[in-house]
């Protein structure tokens, strides 16, 4: 993504330039992106949604593309070892910020607890918003249910241990985070915003209302069988062998730039 430093190496004549989000997220970089760029410039999305809304605002750039984020899907795969705890495992792996929608998550845990009594819930990032979700899980009294871990390096142990991956974010571009647990296969809970309407549907995972807690408790009890969650996630494994492999796209971007 062209920023600051990345000024001093790129020719808007001869390099392709990529967007992993859409306008509406950060407009600010996309107003200092505009002034290093012309109507000709190569401009490559990661998501259809991302694509239109950049060029309904910007008429005048006609060489945009899109071409999808790609997965490590030799390295992010099932575990063929069965998961020994008797927890009932949710995963969330953001930034801590407001648009993420983990707040969301954090507020729907006492009336899950009360459906699914075994829920336990991981957040893994950083940001500033992590003494607000603190305090938040302490004044719900779940702080036995819901651990906070700083970022990792590797998140692939983390994902094989859990059993749902939640993305409730208000928009992506098309997140790698939540390609990397389908490619492992997980079944996933997301917003209902874009783009993930481009990624999710029912035979992988669920949408759903991020405000509306019993939206969140309605997908989770879909998802609560352990033989629903397998079909689910050996079709998301499926779906990143088919579409978002890093030989699929690497193609794709060697098609594009006559490699």
């Amino acid at each position: 993504f062209l920023w600051h430093g990345e000024t001093v190496i790129y020719k808007k004549n001869k390099d392709a330039l990529i967007m992993h989000n859409p306008i509406s997220q950060i407009p600010l970089r996309y107003k200092f992106v505009k002034k290093n760029i012309d109507d000709n410039s190569l401009i490559i999305f990661d998501s259809t949604h991302s694509l239109n809304e950049f060029t309904s605002s910007n008429k005048k750039y006609n060489n945009c593309k899109m071409i999808h984020t790609g997965v490590n899907t030799e390295y992010f795969k099932p575990d063929n070892k069965n998961n020994q705890t008797c927890r009932f495992n949710l995963i969330c792996i953001s930034e801590f910020e407001e648009r993420k929608g983990i707040q969301y998550l954090i507020q729907a845990m006492p009336d899950l607890l009360l459906e699914f009594p075994s829920i336990f819930l991981t957040i893994i990032g950083s940001g500033k918003l992590k003494s607000r979700y603190k305090e938040m899980i302490d004044k719900l009294s779940i702080k036995d249910f819901v651990k906070i871990q700083d970022p990792v390096n590797d998140t692939r142990p983390y994902l094989l241990m859990s059993d749902i991956y939640f993305l409730l974010s208000d928009g992506e571009g098309f997140p790698l985070g939540l390609l990397e647990a389908m490619s492992c296969g997980m079944p996933t809970i997301v917003s209902d915003k874009p783009p993930f309407d481009e990624i999710i549907d029912k035979n992988v995972g669920c949408r759903v209302k991020r405000e509306d807690p019993k939206s969140i408790i309605k997908a989770i009890s879909k998802l609560k069988e352990k033989k629903v969650r397998e079909l689910m996630g050996r079709n998301a494994r499926r779906l990143i062998n088919q579409k978002y492999s890093w030989p699929n796209i690497s193609k794709q971007y060697f098609d594009l730039i006559g490699i």
